[in-house]
Order: structure tokens, then C-alpha cells, then sequence
């Protein structure tokens, strides 16, 4: 039954670790691609990744300081920068940012969670050690909190994966 519980667990996470790093299939695009309307949308603080055309080819993340027609001002370690509208390739908005953070700090609760309840198994095992044998003893010390713990650490991942992803709002 312990190999069992284990087979199981770590089904799970290779599971996980497969999502997470499984190349997505995109759908094939018929629209127009995104003009600078969406771009006059956003609002200053908005957080967006900036693509800029050749020579420079550089990205340029930041908040946004002011929209116009003629281009963008970002805040890009604290100071203001103007690009022009003919110089950038694509903007793309972040959404909410800090939900990274957050999937991230979710995720490695739930990893310390699950270690520390498979830690404290071993040591109650080990301290039921008599003469080389170990006796009264199924393997499930802290089962519960081992699988809450993978369980906490699956939905970081999910929040780390599903939130704060980028969005094409437009493209020269």
C-alpha cells in the first residue's frame, strides 16, 4: 500500500511538471492583427511589454505614462521614455503581474508543506526502530498532510500558469 501511495504521488507531480512544461498548441489566426485603438485604451499605470522594430530590436517592459496617437510613454526604471508608434512592432498588456508572485509563493507552501509532513514520517518510522525491525508501522505517517501539500502545491501552479500571462493588443 506504501508503494502504492508513492506510485500515485509521484504520477502526480511528473503530471504536473508535464502541463508545465508541454508546448501549447495555438489556433490558427484569420483576424486582422490588433491596431492602435487598443493601444489609446489603456491607462497610465497599465503594466505592458513593448517590441520595437530594427535597428534597435530591443523589448522594453514598463507602466504606462500617457497615450497618444503619435506613440507611448513608458516608465522604464523610473524614468520616462517616449517610442514613437513607427519605431514599435508590438505591445503586448500584462495581466495582473503580481499574480506570478503570488502562484510562485503558493506553490513552494505547498512543496515545504508536503516535504516537512514526508520528514516528520521518516522520523516517527525511525524512532520506531527496535533491534533493526521496524514494527507497528503502515507508511502513512502524515499521508493527509503530504497530499494537502501537493494538492496546495498543484493550485500554485495553476495560479502561476493561468495568471498574470500577456496579451497581444497590437502589432504594426
Amino acid at each position: 500500500m506504501q508503494n502504492m501511495n508513492r506510485i500515485v504521488a509521484l504520477v502526480s507531480i511528473h503530471s504536473m511538471l508535464l502541463a508545465l512544461f508541454a508546448p501549447g498548441v495555438a489556433p490558427a489566426r484569420t483576424q486582422e492583427p490588433p491596431g492602435w485603438d487598443r493601444v489609446l485604451a489603456l491607462k497610465p499605470g497599465d503594466t505592458v511589454i513593448v517590441k520595437l522594430l530594427a535597428p534597435k530590436k530591443k523589448n522594453r517592459a514598463g507602466k504606462v505614462e500617457k497615450v497618444e496617437a503619435s506613440g507611448i510613454t513608458l516608465t522604464v526604471k523610473g524614468e520616462p521614455r517616449l517610442l514613437r508608434k513607427e519605431e514599435i512592432k508590438s505591445i503586448s498588456y500584462i495581466q495582473r503581474p503580481k499574480a506570478n508572485l503570488v502562484g510562485g509563493l503558493i506553490a513552494a507552501g505547498g512543496a515545504a508543506l508536503a516535504a516537512t509532513a514526508e520528514t516528520l514520517g521518516a522520523a516517527q518510522d525511525l524512532s520506531q526502530l527496535n533491534s533493526g525491525q521496524l514494527t507497528r508501522s503502515t507508511g502513512k505517517h502524515n499521508l493527509g498532510l503530504i497530499i494537502a501539500g501537493i494538492g496546495v502545491a498543484g493550485g500554485g501552479l495553476l495560479v502561476l500558469l493561468l495568471a498574470g500571462r500577456s496579451k497581444l493588443i497590437y502589432q504594426a
